[in-house]
């Protein structure tokens, strides 16, 4: 592949990766689940999912045990699972971008000066 092309893919794919991530992270801030003394949300740590989940497990097995209803507690377990989903997605769609951007800046730094004259565009006048 030559480098203007590997460097045009780049510049494509970075902002591919970024609306992905846009998407990810109005979904995920979107979501906040309470287990009384933790409140989940995207920025939330693998500890903090296991222990929320933990939690939220245990109370739908109580609901079972008591013969209560488990149908909001089964939902916010649920949200959580997704929510842990989505969030390593989005972690995993960072660190694709941040190794894009890196390449991307690699390459940049191979062409030639005629190479980054084509990525260049003439401005086109507004229409009158």
């Amino acid at each position: 592949m030559k480098k203007l092309t590997a460097y045009k893919q780049s510049l494509t794919d970075i902002e591919t990766a970024k609306t992905q991530i846009a998407e990810l992270e109005t979904k995920c801030s979107q979501v906040s689940i309470d287990c009384k003394s933790l409140t989940l949300n995207h920025k939330s740590s693998k500890a903090q999912f296991v222990y929320a989940v933990g939690i939220l497990m245990s109370q739908v097995n109580a609901c079972y045990a008591l013969g209560l209803d488990t149908v909001s507690v089964q939902e916010d377990l649920d949200c959580a699972v997704q929510l842990y989903k989505d969030a390593t997605e989005l972690q995993e769609w960072n660190t694709y971008i941040h190794e894009l951007a890196q390449y991307n800046r690699e390459l940049f730094r191979l062409l030639t000066d005629e190479e980054r004259f084509q990525l260049c565009e003439y401005p086109k006048a507004p229409k009158a």
